[in-house]
């Protein structure tokens, strides 16, 4: 695919994110639960078919979390989650982002991550590397754990021989802070991540010189089809191998 190609899905995929946030700008959008399924605010719902009237072309299919599968037979999929951390969103914490990877057979072709609230976006495409607002980032450098910042999702069960700990709440948020190397990594403590959480977001840390992996080791699956995974992201290969290290010498995997 042409670098002008991949510009267009970016330019496709930044404006249904950017839409996205708009529609749940106003103070006074409704971000109760709809109780038709955990975890779901009136938010989402009303960013979600934001999302899917900007991404209502022929030749793109939609996998979002609120909705589903929208196939129409097309090769490339838009995955898609309007609000990420929309717990955060309800209460007026801060970050909450909306998420979107527009993938084909081989994986992602571009990413965006939007953050309420600030209005930045981070942008990558296949070999083409990442940029916040335009400015072109990357991952910290960070080679160990020690001393260095970790961002957490879920409930830490055990220390990882990280300096500082931050839990954000926006799997897609964090993800992008690594590619930005404002933090170091990130540990998955939770149930798992489903593909809409990290889609866009492993394709950033990727462009942006860093290492997304299984628990198990292995390369996340960004596949329709994927299961919850556990990740972990880091600046450098030898950051994630020691945070994999200290996840199998505690054995936290035999706990859950």
């Amino acid at each position: 695919m042409s670098h002008r190609d991949l510009a267009s899905l970016a330019s496709l995929a930044r404006e249904a994110a950017e839409a996205c946030l708009a529609a749940v700008h106003d103070r006074g959008v409704d971000w109760s639960a709809t109780g038709l399924r955990r975890g779901q605010h009136r938010g989402d719902v009303l960013a979600d078919a934001v999302a899917l009237e900007h991404l209502s072309v022929p030749w793109l299919n939609v996998y979002s979390e609120e909705s589903g599968l929208l196939d129409r037979g097309a090769a490339l999929t838009a995955i898609v989650d309007p609000i990420d951390g929309s717990t955060n969103a309800s209460r007026g914490l801060y970050p909450w982002a909306s998420s979107i990877a527009i993938v084909d057979d081989q994986g992602p072709l571009v990413a965006v991550v939007a953050l309420g609230r600030t209005g930045s976006v981070y942008e990558a495409t296949r070999g083409g590397g990442v940029r916040l607002d335009g400015r072109r980032v990357r991952v910290s450098g960070a080679s160990s754990v020690r001393g260095k910042v970790i961002a957490c999702n879920g409930t830490p069960r055990a220390w990882l021989g990280w300096g500082q700990l931050r839990a954000f709440g926006s799997a897609a948020s964090e993800l992008a802070f690594v590619a930005e190397g404002s933090i170091d990594g990130l540990v998955d403590f939770s149930e798992g991540l489903a593909v809409w959480d990290i889609a866009a977001g492993v394709l950033l840390v990727h462009e942006a010189g860093g290492v997304v992996s299984t628990v198990e080791g292995e390369r996340p699956r960004l596949d329709l089809a994927a299961k919850r995974q556990r990740i972990l992201a880091g600046a450098t290969r030898d950051l994630v191998d020691e945070l994999r290290k200290a996840w199998a010498d505690r054995a936290l995997r035999a706990r859950w």
